[in-house]
C-alpha cells in the first residue's frame, strides 16, 4: 500500500523569523506551531550534531495536511551531501500512513531492504495524543519520516475530556 498524502516538509533555515516572514506574510500561510528542538533524544532520532537545537515553527493552509515545517539550527554545515538537518534547504519529507500500522508498514520496506535509522519514536503530544514516528532514506539520502497519528475521532476525545477535567478543576 503507498504512504498517504505528505503530512509536512520541513526546511531548514538560516533565519526562523525571516523564513516566518515569507511563509506567512507573503504566501498567506499561518503559524499552527513554535516549538524548540533541544532535546537527546532528537538529537538521536534525527543523526544531530552533539549539543545541537533548534527552533521551529509549523505553517500550513487549511487542514493539516502539507505543512511546511521550518528550522533554525543552532549549528550549521553548509558543506554536507546528502542535506541533513542544518545545512540550507529541504532535508525530510514526512508521509502519514493511512491504511496500515507503522509495524506493518516497516515489514513491508524490509522487502526493499530500506532501514529504519532506529526503532520507531513514540511521543505524546499534549492534547493531540500519541505518535509514533520513524526515519527512512530515499535513494539520495533524502530524509523520510513515517508518521503513525492518532485519528481524528480519538484527538477529539482526548481534547473533550482534557474540557471536562478543567471545567471540573475550575467547579472545584
Amino acid at each position: 500500500m503507498p504512504v498517504a498524502p505528505v503530512h509536512h516538509i520541513s526546511i531548514s533555515v538560516k533565519s526562523l523569523d525571516d523564513s516566518i516572514h515569507f511563509y506567512r506574510d507573503v504566501l498567506g500561510m499561518k503559524v499552527t506551531l513554535e516549538a524548540t528542538i533541544d532535546d537527546e533524544s532528537h538529537i538521536e532520532y534525527l543523526r544531530l550534531h552533539p549539543n545541537t537545537s533548534g527552533r521551529v515553527a509549523m505553517l500550513q493552509v487549511g487542514p493539516p495536511i502539507g505543512a511546511v515545517q521550518l528550522i533554525e539550527w543552532s549549528r550549521t554545515d553548509l558543506s554536507s551531501s546528502p542535506l541533513r538537518p542544518g545545512s540550507p534547504g529541504a532535508f525530510l519529507i514526512a508521509f502519514e500512513l493511512h491504511e496500515e500500522t507503522m509495524d506493518d508498514f516497516l515489514v513491508r520496506v524490509q522487502k526493499y531492504q530500506v532501514l529504519p535509522w532506529t526503532l520507531p519514536k513514540t511521543s505524546t503530544i499534549p492534547n493531540y495524543g500519541t505518535i509514533r514516528t520513524v526515519v527512512i532514506e530515499d535513494p539520495d539520502g533524502l530524509m523520510i519520516e513515517i508518521l503513525e497519528l492518532p485519528t481524528r475521532d480519538s484527538i477529539m476525545k482526548l481534547r473533550q475530556q482534557n474540557e471536562n477535567r478543567g471545567t471540573q478543576n475550575e467547579e472545584q
